[in-house]
């Protein structure tokens, strides 16, 4: 999978990390998996990606994480994984996926998002037909990890 695929995520969550949260992330060794299956986290956000490439990019958390964000968004402590909550980390990863859709752009590759897809669960299975590749990141909130399953069409 090319640089010029994966920079792009990995730089909007940093920097979408940085705006709405005032905190620097680091991100931890990438990992490249051949073709699927991808197994989830307990809160798993899934965005297609269409146009001149195509594929998926999966963002998995912990529960505990996932909770932590939605509280920071949403400014108040929240106890659980509710509806609001689990609005928020989807959106959260819509404003990720979609600030790297910008800079994929910009690099010549325009892309059209699907609405993402929460799924809950750790025993979710995601099989890809491209190659993955896993970009962990160190948060506060704990460690979110971005799969980047992408192919020029």
């Amino acid at each position: 999978m090319k640089a010029e695929f994966i920079n792009p995520f990995a730089s909007a969550v940093m920097t979408v990390f940085l705006k709405e949260f005032g905190m620097n992330v680091m991100r931890e060794q990438l990992d490249l998996h051949s073709k699927g299956p991808l197994t989830g986290s307990d809160v798993n956000t899934i965005i297609g990606v269409t146009g001149q490439l195509e594929g998926q990019v999966i963002y998995t958390f912990e529960e505990k994480v996932a909770v932590r964000i939605a509280s920071a968004l949403i400014g108040e402590t929240v106890d659980g994984l509710d509806d609001m909550a689990k609005s928020a980390v989807a959106e959260l990863t819509n404003v990720m996926t979609g600030n790297a859709a910008i800079s994929l752009s910009e690099n010549g590759y325009s892309c059209v998002l699907t609405p993402p897809t929460l799924l809950t669960g750790k025993d979710l299975i995601v099989t890809t037909f491209t190659p993955v590749l896993n970009i962990p990141f160190i948060t506060d909130f704990g460690t979110v990890t971005v799969h980047v399953a992408l192919r020029e069409k």
